[in-house]
């Protein structure tokens, strides 16, 4: 019985412009290549200047200050706890070694 209802209806095939639709020719991909090249060339270019501009500006020390109040105002900015006073630690001792370290100029060359 059950197969008699199912011999009753017949599945039925896709419609006859859908093998039309489907099948299309691709579009052509050069205005997509075209935009990413595009866009890869900006991106360069950014790169290559704020590259260059970071070497060339002669960035103002910050003013010293206890290392141990540093370490404590570092180690609340990074919400407390032990591993936040570990890396405020290394942060100062950081800042600490540039601080010692002479000025250089935009070719890396030491100032006088």
């Amino acid at each position: 019985m059950p197969e008699d209802l199912l011999r009753k209806y017949r599945p039925v095939g896709p419609p006859a412009d859908l093998r039309a639709r489907v099948l299309v020719p691709e579009r052509a991909a050069w205005p997509w290549a075209v935009a990413a090249a595009a866009l890869f060339a900006i991106i360069a270019g950014f790169h290559g200047a704020t590259r260059t501009l970071g070497h060339a500006i002669d960035v103002a020390r910050p003013p010293t200050i206890e290392p141990a109040t540093r370490v404590a105002h570092i180690t609340d900015e990074l919400g407390g706890g032990e591993l936040a006073r570990r890396e405020a630690t290394l942060i100062v001792l950081e800042e600490e070694i540039e601080r010692r370290l002479p000025p250089v100029t935009a070719a890396g060359v030491p100032r006088q």
